[in-house]
């Protein structure tokens, strides 16, 4: 017959295999929490950087579309009195004859 190895374990070292592994799991469960936390602070940090961005793409937007208004109204103002003929007699007499 083969010889048995019979492995003891005294009450403190089952105490300490015991804590070593709750140490292990303890650390995970900490890393797991930080590695959440700096999730979420990552996340506010995108969100913050994304309202700043569009807040920005806004004012653009705003000034840009008030330069258009004000070149087209400029533009508008310029065309006007070159657009109005003053009306020669025979085009009145033109407009009477069709009423």
């Amino acid at each position: 017959m083969g010889v048995v190895q019979v492995q003891r374990t005294f009450p403190h070292q089952e105490q300490e295999l015991a804590l070593a592994k709750t140490s292990d799991r303890t650390s995970a469960s900490a890393e797991a929490v930080f590695k959440k936390e700096q999730q979420r602070r990552d996340g506010e940090k995108a969100m913050a950087e994304y309202q700043a961005d569009l807040v920005a793409l806004r004012e653009r937007t705003a000034k840009l579309r008030a330069l258009r208004l004000a070149r087209d109204a400029a533009v508008a103002g310029r065309r006007a009195p070159a657009a109005t003929k003053p009306q020669t007699r025979s085009s009145q007499d033109k407009a009477k004859r069709s009423s």
